[in-house]
């Protein structure tokens, strides 16, 4: 059973709309790649699991917070006796181990990521004890990329490489999967801990002038040149109401400039000429959103 689905981060959101809609310097883009692949690895993990019809609580990015330390885990599942613990990567190319140091092929050197996977494994298990739950943690660092090749691994390492994937999906098959309202409760107890919001620990410089004003497809990013009083069409073929349009540039508003306030027309003029209408920009904010404050002081907030 799915408890937590999968979301794109706070910081994926940020630098892809940074990345649309002004030019970023050849780091940053780096890094926006590196967020944009790790999560369509993390997306093509959840296809491989969800083949899997036996029973299990399975949650997805839950970013916990234990002793001050902050960690993040790609999947967790519980099953009837052990919690497994995924770390996901979508690496493409020849990597290679030497002792405990990792390479790409290029002979630079990367984070080690069963580093990660070991940090996360013990505070999870600290978090846990705390809270009652004496069940064993499986660690498992999963490569999903088929263009994948790590050469001088260790043999016992929890590391599932392309190729066995179908071989560890047989084996969660078989695993016993009687959940009970125990195992509910150590999920509940994850949830209920779970952090909506990310600390954006690195962004670019940038401002609102510096920004190109327009509402994007989000199927292909391209701007859209147009829109009809009720929706908008890509030349991709994707069709978007005009609402749901406007609701998510809002709310991409609001996540690069969380300080400023939100009002017809500063979201008239976000949306770049697109929305004919202030009219319409109001309605869909009256519609979707709250209403703080009179006259010459009166903006929209999120609801909760």
């Amino acid at each position: 059973m799915l408890l937590k689905s999968r979301k794109e981060s706070e910081t994926l959101l940020l630098y892809r709309s940074l990345f649309l809609r002004m030019s970023l310097c050849e780091k940053d883009v780096s890094h926006y790649q590196h967020l944009e692949k790790g999560y369509a690895g993390e997306l093509l993990f959840d296809e491989y699991v969800s083949t899997l019809t036996n029973e299990f609580l399975l949650l997805n990015d839950v970013l916990l917070e234990f002793g001050n330390n902050l960690f993040q885990m790609d999947s967790l599942a519980i099953f009837q006796e052990s919690v497994l613990l995924f770390e996901v990567k979508n690496f493409e190319g020849d990597f290679f181990v030497s002792g405990d140091r990792w390479y790409a092929s290029s002979d630079k050197e990367i984070k080690n990521p069963l580093e990660q996977l070991q940090r996360s494994e013990a505070l999870l298990r600290r978090f846990l004890q705390e809270h009652g739950c004496t069940l064993p943690i499986e660690p498992l660092l999963v490569f999903v990329n088929p263009e994948f090749t790590l050469y001088q691994a260790p043999i016992k390492t929890p590391i599932i490489h392309p190729t066995q994937i179908q071989r560890l999906l047989r084996t969660l098959a078989n695993k016993p999967t009687k959940t009970t309202h125990l195992h509910e409760k150590i999920a509940n107890k994850l949830l209920s801990h779970h952090l909506t919001t990310s600390p954006i620990k690195r962004k670019p410089d940038y401002s609102y002038e510096m920004l190109q004003k327009g509402i994007y497809c989000s199927h292909c990013y391209t701007f859209f040149k147009e829109a009809t009083e009720t929706r908008l069409v890509c030349t991709c073929g994707t069709i978007e109401s005009i609402d749901d349009a406007i609701v998510r540039s809002v709310r991409e508003f609001v996540l690069l400039f969380p300080d400023r306030i939100v009002t017809t027309n500063v979201i008239y003029e976000w949306c770049g000429g697109v929305v004919k209408s202030r009219k319409t920009v109001r309605r869909v904010l009256s519609s979707h959103f709250v209403l703080r404050g009179h006259s010459r002081k009166a903006h929209f907030v999120l609801k909760s």
